[in-house]
């Protein structure tokens, strides 16, 4: 645990092979105290954190996703979502 009270870590013992394997899940903050990231025990890391526009009247207009997508958002004048759309990341070449 960290000094907020979070959990950072966890440590387990494997029952498959290698016997015994002890293993760490850790778990990463923001300065605002969000999870961020976090390594699970069998050593694959994911992340979650998720950018945000806004515009001059600040609503929310794209949010970028950890997978590289895009969420899109448009308003109608009472500034409620009118609609959203994703935008997929190009494939790697």
């Amino acid at each position: 645990m960290d000094d907020l009270g979070r959990l950072e870590s966890s440590t387990s013992t494997s029952c498959t092979v290698p016997p015994g394997d002890v293993r760490t899940s850790t778990t990463y903050h923001d300065d605002l105290g969000r999870t961020a990231s976090a390594t699970g025990a069998r050593r694959v890391t994911v992340n979650y954190t998720v950018k945000y526009d806004f515009d001059p009247l600040q609503r929310e207009t794209v949010r970028h996703l950890q997978s590289g997508s895009q969420t899109l958002l448009a308003h109608t004048a009472a500034g409620n979502v009118d609609y959203y759309c994703t935008r997929l990341p190009s494939p790697a070449r």
